[in-house]
């Protein structure tokens, strides 16, 4: 069974640079996600290596493998109308300072002077301690092997155990030649919503739009498997982290070794 590992850095968020989302997030235990991601629902069983100056992150097994098909349901769901913290991000909100200069360094982007976000339909997804016990013994032998490549290869690994989802739209400000020109605006517009990731795409001549995006995750160590005794509380990111996520970094099947290379002629030799 094919397995995808999304690959992403992670950075500590400075405290000169937290803007409001992302205090809010921090504040209730969140780390971020940016951009943001459709693909670590609580369930998912993640992996963190340090590979130079960074820390990647990747996702070792689905929800589904990870806890047996059907998990979905069985999470906890709130919204705006009962949690606090999806009632406070549910608004609009400046794009981080440093994404955004990051950003506008890269190209045609240099003729974005601003961009903010709007987030509705938020909702926080709960995986109780119950479901994961209960669902241990259903999880697939692919999540298994993969486990066991990562433990080889030391990886830290962990569980998504909660997850802050809304949609999105972004409000984009162009300066007055990417506005005045029509084919340059609709080539900047395209390749800030593939910058933005997460399947966003252009909704309209100033905005564009996403459904369904991850914004913050919790995840703890110790959940991946509940039969091995711990004391300890652990995490791969910290409240506040800032998990920069490279969708386009994806590899398939990364959580088993790479197969030798077949020679295109037999070389005629034992």
């Amino acid at each position: 069974m094919k397995r995808t590992i999304l690959i992403v850095s992670a950075l500590l968020l400075s405290a000169s640079g937290c803007d409001k989302l992302h205090s809010l997030l921090k504040k209730d235990g969140y780390s971020s996600l940016r951009p943001p991601s459709t693909l670590m629902m609580p369930g998912t069983i993640v992996y963190r290596v340090a590979r130079g100056s960074s820390l990647k992150l990747g996702i070792v097994c689905p929800q589904d493998v990870s806890l047996g098909a059907g998990l979905q349901p069985e999470l906890k769901v709130s919204d705006s109308a009962t949690s606090d913290l999806a009632r406070k991000v549910t608004g609009t909100f400046a794009l981080n300072v440093s994404y955004f200069k990051a950003i506008q360094a890269e190209g045609d982007f240099k003729h974005v002077k601003s961009v903010k976000l709007s987030l509705s339909n938020v909702k926080i997804y709960e995986l109780p301690l119950s479901t994961i016990s209960e669902r241990q013994a259903q999880r697939g032998q692919a999540c298994k092997d993969a486990l066991t490549f990562a433990d080889k290869q030391q990886y830290h690994v962990s569980m998504v155990t909660s997850a802050l989802q809304a949609d999105v739209t972004y409000t984009v400000e162009l300066d007055s030649v990417a506005s005045a020109d029509v084919e340059l605006k609709l080539k900047v517009m395209k390749g800030l919503a593939v910058k933005l990731g997460g399947g966003v795409e252009v909704s309209s001549e100033y905005k564009l739009s996403g459904a369904g995006l991850l914004w913050g995750l919790r995840e703890q160590e110790e959940l991946v498997d509940m039969s091995r005794r711990t004391d300890t509380v652990t995490r791969l990111f910290e409240p506040g982290a800032i998990v920069e996520v490279d969708e386009a970094g994806a590899l398939a099947d990364a959580a088993a070794p790479a197969e030798p290379a077949a020679p295109t002629e037999p070389s005629g030799q034992e």
